[in-house]
């Protein structure tokens, strides 16, 4: 995106943050030195961006891991992650974690957020995926 305006004034976008983006993106074991430094500098800076990054690492793990204990260990530390903050951006994730239930161990799923068994219809209180917020679908 971007903004036209008057000479001089402020981007929409903070520069430093835009041009990280393909780090942002990349596995932290795919990063060298030199690449994790300018990383931690960037998102030390905006502390949702770092939470956000942390929890992108969790889930590759869980996509990586070599077997289902490391997997579990993964999706652990992905939904203590999104305890710690719930962005929007993972909204779908966490409800494709509860739609694929037997894949990912729902009850821990539903344990690490706080409802109380799988007698809960949904996350969203919800008997179905089509009677969820719409910005969950999108």
């Amino acid at each position: 995106m971007q903004r036209i305006a008057e000479k001089g004034s402020r981007p929409a976008f903070d520069p430093e943050i835009f041009r990280s983006r393909y780090l942002q993106l990349t596995r932290l074991d795919r990063l060298d030195t030199e690449r994790i430094a300018t990383l931690g500098r960037v998102l030390a800076r905006d502390p949702q961006l770092e939470a956000a990054w942390r929890m992108l690492q969790h889930l590759y793990g869980i996509h990586h891991a070599p077997d289902d204990d490391a997997a579990n260990q993964a999706l652990g530390a992905f939904l203590d992650a999104y305890g710690d903050s719930p962005l929007p951006e993972f909204e779908r994730i966490i409800a494709a974690l509860l739609d694929w239930g037997d894949d990912f161990h729902v009850a821990a799923v539903l344990d690490h957020l706080g409802l109380a068994s799988p007698d809960v219809v949904d996350f969203w209180g919800k008997s179905t995926v089509e009677e969820r917020p719409s910005s969950i679908l999108t």
